[in-house]
């Protein structure tokens, strides 16, 4: 299932004042949806990508960002960028 239409789902269920951390290759429509249903449901979200290409969910959204150039596969750790 696709993590958009997961959220979608979910988000009624969610308690009170939760974070949903996303961490995603692909940003699409039903990802945005599940966004805007977790937004409409009270939570806040916080989206991670992962790869240069990927273009952010939305300006609403906290959105940060793992090169592919930083070659995460090698590192004790990440420090990822803030998009929005």
């Amino acid at each position: 299932m696709p993590v958009g239409d997961l959220m979608q789902l979910e988000a009624s269920a969610l308690p009170w004042g939760t974070t949903a951390v996303v961490v995603t290759a692909v940003t699409d429509d039903p990802l945005r949806a599940g966004l805007m249903r977790l937004a409409d449901a009270g939570h806040s979200a916080v989206v991670v990508l992962i790869g240069d290409e990927v273009a952010p969910p939305g300006p609403a959204v906290s959105t940060y960002r793992v090169r592919e150039a930083d070659g995460w596969q090698a590192l004790d750790g990440i420090v990822p960028e803030m998009v929005r």
